[in-house]
């Protein structure tokens, strides 16, 4: 009488992210999976000189399976009945049954054969499905248990926990700043019960940034200064708000002079909220802003690309983490947006602003994917690309309002961006790459097109120091070692790096030139003491085919503060 000895997945797992140290507020993302059951006995008890059964298989009863529908695992046990089959083919069938339920999600489950008489040709495998007997929440300070239990809703007594559904929850709550979650299973009571600890490490959610930086222009001064406030659990559900005011301390009509009231003439206003939905592995965000200067940028929020009025809605869908190669260990989403921007005025011709008031309403659609770093694999890498597509409508937004801001301008305009990067410690040193591009075959308005030059494109240049329909912008730095000992209590870095950039224009005019490139080399400081965090660069220009004045370098600075 052949026999089958109990066989079944078994051992101890173990999965985690680590933090994207390119990211200024890093967390860390760790799942810690130590299964409830112990070693399995050997595969099949069969003497050593014995040639491997091989037997018909008439039928396999699967037991207990109750997380997936039959239609999910059915055509691998039509494909084996019948067959001529050996008990090596019976275990590859058994891990691929296994195999369907990890795939969706249910990476706890195991399948297995238990020890029985095969002369019938009829076997049984048991689906064993943990359940969660009890949940624990550790070392939290400022987010109540029922908050953290919230943030895990797959995470619920009596319920088998899916760890895809699990492992998009915890990548949502460490992106809000205050919170750096893990969690662990362990075995419970009984041999198909897991027990589940979330391990809290939060901070206080609410709090202020003030900031410095020298963004500005000739026009309104070189300076910025402004203050946020940001909140990461408002009605105790992690809504995030990050509201933010930015002015210059610039006398509004000599702009050379320093003054104590905020200019009259630099008035930036932004607000983002953003809501995480943990059970769905989504996110949605809401951008609002004001602004009276053409250029800029909103710490985190947007990118100021004209004076006016702007709104945003995005939504984020997390994609299941792949569990095969070649994208094993990448997190992806996609995302859906929709904007609104009325502009008042855009800079089209160096600094001249010809006043012309536009309506744009595009609508976005893309994926984004990351691969942190591992101790296996120290090499992250990030892209991300949409497509953005207007839609035209409004009294400033056909084909009038857009002939006026640029001739051949159309409405009904699309565009293609992309981009990605690299992070690679090498000892003590980090290199980081990262590459931004722009596609249009369309005559895009100024506030559309692909612009570099200034404080986070090409440093050494002043901003939009290049434009056009299409570009593509890279830059390269090696962040060395750390200036200071760590008992000094701050964290100094030095780097050089590279920056370059080339934009192409759409049937140019006799006035434009069809192409621009610049470059620049330098280096850099970074510096974090406590809660305060500066930036410095100093960029010289290698390159420039702007068709204007040869610019010869400067500073860039940020200096930024939370209380």
């Amino acid at each position: 009488m052949r026999k089958a000895a109990a066989t079944g997945a078994s051992g101890e797992q173990r999965r985690g992210s680590a933090p994207d140290p390119t990211r200024r507020h890093g967390r860390a993302l760790a799942l810690c999976l130590a299964l409830y059951c112990a070693a399995a006995p050997p595969l099949w008890a069969q003497p050593a000189d014995t040639p491997p059964a091989r037997f018909r298989l008439a039928a396999i009863d699967l037991k207990g399976a109750t997380l997936l529908p039959a239609t999910e695992w059915q055509d691998l046990l039509d494909a084996a009945q019948g067959r001529e089959i050996g008990f090596a083919d019976l275990e590859a069938l058994r891990a691929a049954i296994e195999a369907r339920f990890h795939a969706a999600g249910w990476r706890l489950v195991q399948v297995r054969i238990p020890a029985q008489d095969v002369d019938g040709g009829r076997i049984r495998m048991d689906v064993v499905e943990p359940r969660i007997g009890r949940v624990t929440v550790a070392g939290n300070n400022n987010f109540d248990t029922a908050n953290w239990r919230a943030t895990f809703p797959m995470l619920r007594e009596g319920a088998a926990p899916n760890l895809a559904a699990l492992d998009k929850a915890l990548t949502l709550a460490a992106e809000n700043p205050a919170k750096r979650p893990q969690v662990a299973f362990a075995a419970g009571a009984t041999a198909d019960e897991v027990n589940a600890t979330i391990r809290a490490e939060d901070a206080p959610p609410a709090g202020w940034i003030g900031f410095l930086d020298n963004t500005g222009n000739s026009q309104t001064g070189r300076l910025r200064y402004g203050l946020a406030w940001r909140h990461g659990n408002l009605f105790d559900a992690d809504h995030q708000v990050n509201a933010q005011f930015i002015s210059a301390p610039h006398d509004a009509d000599r702009p050379q002079r320093l003054s104590l009231l905020p200019s009259s003439k630099v008035r930036i206003f932004g607000l983002g909220y953003r809501v995480p939905f943990y059970a769905l592995g989504a996110s949605a965000n809401l951008t609002l802003g004001y602004s009276d200067v053409n250029s800029g940028q909103v710490d985190q929020l947007f990118t100021i690309r004209g004076k006016g009025s702007s709104a945003a809605f995005n939504w984020t869908q997390l994609l299941d983490r792949p569990q095969s190669t070649p994208l094993r260990g990448w997190e992806l989403r996609w995302f859906a947006g929709a904007d609104w921007r009325d502009f008042k005025s855009q800079l089209l011709f160096g600094n001249v602003d010809l006043g012309v008031p536009i309506s744009l309403h595009p609508l976005s659609l893309g994926i984004s994917g990351s691969r942190p770093a591992t101790p296996q694999q120290a090499l992250a890498l990030r892209f991300h690309g949409g497509v953005w597509a207007n839609v035209p409508g409004g009294a400033h937004g056909r084909d009038a309002a857009f002939t006026a801001s640029r001739a051949g301008a159309k409405p009904a305009y699309s565009l293609l961006r992309y981009g990605g990067g690299i992070n690679l410690p090498l000892g003590d040193w980090r290199l980081d790459g990262s590459i931004e591009g722009q596609w249009s075959g369309d005559l895009l308005v100024p506030a559309e097109q692909f612009s570099a030059g200034g404080i986070g494109t090409v440093r050494g240049f002043s901003a939009r120091g290049i434009s056009g329909d299409s570009g593509l912008r890279l830059q390269l730095e090696a962040l060395g070692p750390p200036l200071l000992q760590e008992s000094a209590g701050a964290q100094v870095h030095g780097l050089a790096f590279l920056d370059a950039a080339h934009a192409r224009r759409n049937s140019p005019t006799v006035l434009e030139a069809a192409t621009g490139a610049i470059a620049s080399v330098g280096i850099g400081l970074r510096a974090n003491w406590g809660p305060v965090v500066l930036r410095m660069d100093l960029g010289k220009p290698v390159h420039q085919r702007t068709g204007a004045a040869p610019e010869t370098g400067t500073v860039h600075f940020s200096l930024a503060s939370s209380f």
